[in-house]
Parts: structure tokens; sequence; C-alpha cells
């Protein structure tokens, strides 16, 4: 009984090493936790840790055929972003637009490219212009509308008690939503 234990833990422990490595050397993204982690802390630490970093994987997802699985799992970034920004918004308060990162295949991008923020396993993170021509600023986003009407003021609304900071909060994360 023992040396079943024995045997069964050491088998375990080199599965688990070779399931980590398979995912480290992978050309393909899987996403594992560690690896959603470091691509947000990336992206969070070039954008600043006061600014909002939203990703944009429709264009990517859409030029997938239909049982690309594998290659399909990648919009986890996109939910793992937007929760972890939704976390860090509860604590800290975001200055400035957001900054939105397309997600195109590496091979389609250029590798010496200084809008990459993240280049590996077959995708690449890219600060994405805004049509107003002020990169990383989606229009969409660049002015949340507040709630600007205090209960005080307005008749009509009288059990309005949304305040400028909770609506503009409220905005922003309703607008990162996919629709």
């Amino acid at each position: 009984m023992i040396l079943t234990t024995c045997v069964n833990v050491w088998f375990m422990r080199a599965m688990y090493r070779h399931q980590r490595l398979t995912i480290e050397r992978s050309t393909v993204f899987i996403p594992s936790l560690e690896k959603l982690e470091t691509v947000y802390q990336t992206l969070k630490a070039r954008a600043g840790t006061t600014r909002w970093v939203q990703v944009n994987d429709d264009l990517y997802l859409s030029s997938l055929r239909r049982g690309d699985q594998p290659h399909r799992d990648t919009r986890l970034i996109r939910i793992y972003v937007e929760i972890r920004e939704r976390e860090s918004a509860m604590l800290f308060r975001a200055q400035g637009p957001p900054i939105t990162y397309a997600l195109p295949a590496a091979d389609q991008t250029i590798p010496t490219d200084a809008s990459i923020a993240y280049r590996a396993h077959g995708i690449a993170l890219v600060a994405a212009p805004s049509p107003l021509g002020n990169p990383s600023i989606p229009s969409v986003l660049s002015t949340p509308k507040p709630c600007h009407i205090s209960p005080s003021t307005c008749a009509s609304a009288p059990r309005h008690s949304c305040g400028p900071e909770v609506g503009s909060w409220r905005t922003l994360v309703s607008d990162l939503r996919p629709s």
C-alpha cells in the first residue's frame, strides 16, 4: 500500500511537470492561470496601473475555422482581463481613457513593432489605434457618460441616487461587456 502511494505521488508529479512543459513550449496559446496572469500583468505594466485595459479579440476569433478549438481558447484572455479590471476598479479609480489591445495572430505582426505588448505562443497583443487618430483610445469608451443628476436637484427622478463616481464606473464596465 505504501509503495503504491509513493508511485502514485511520483507519477502525478511527473505528469504535472510534463503538462506544464507542454503548455510553456506550445506554439498555441493554452490558457493556464499562470499564462493569463502573465499576459494581464504585461498589459498593465505597459498601460500603467491607473489606466483601464481591454482586449479586442473579435477579428482574430472570426478568422478561425469553426472547429479550431485550441485557438478559440484565446477568448479567455479577454474574459480574464475584464474580470481583473473589474476587480481593480473596486480598489482603484482609473484615470484617463482605457487602452485597447487588438489580438492578431503573431505571424500577422512585425516582431519589432513598438506597439506590441505581448507576443508569444502564436498570438500578439497590439495597442490598437483609435479612429480618432489618438492611439490606444477607443472612441466608444473615451467619454463615459457619468450619472450627473443629483437627487436634490431633479424632481422627475426622486429615487435617483447615483453619483458621478458610481455612474462612471458602471457605464465603463457595462461598455466592456461583449455585445
